[in-house]
């Protein structure tokens, strides 16, 4: 059972020390189901129509179990340069956890 549910979109200056987004703007449901095929990795994707990405600036972006806005175990966090969409575009976003043993 795999409890990552939420891929959340946030804006903001991070810092690589953040622990949670610095401002969460969008929470959705993850695209179909986690990706287990390499040996020690997990993949999640994330899709969104150019109806649900307009007006959204992207910054940073998380996987979330689930929870409210602002609530939840954040799994991964990722800062990217700012990203505008204006309603003529589409957003996919893939993350990779992968497992390292000690």
């Amino acid at each position: 059972m795999c409890l990552i549910s939420k891929l959340v979109i946030g804006r903001g200056t991070a810092l690589v020390t953040n622990n949670t987004l610095v401002n969460e703007v969008s929470r959705f449901a993850i695209t179909g189901s986690p990706n287990f095929t390499t040996t020690r990795k997990v993949s999640f994707q994330g899709d969104l129509n150019s109806v649900q990405a307009s007006g959204l600036t992207l910054q940073e972006f998380g996987l979330f179990a689930s929870g409210l806005a602002n609530t939840g175990s954040l799994f991964l966090r990722e800062a990217i340069g700012s990203l505008t969409f204006d309603g003529t575009n589409e957003l996919r976003l893939e993350a990779t956890i992968e497992f390292i043993p000690s």
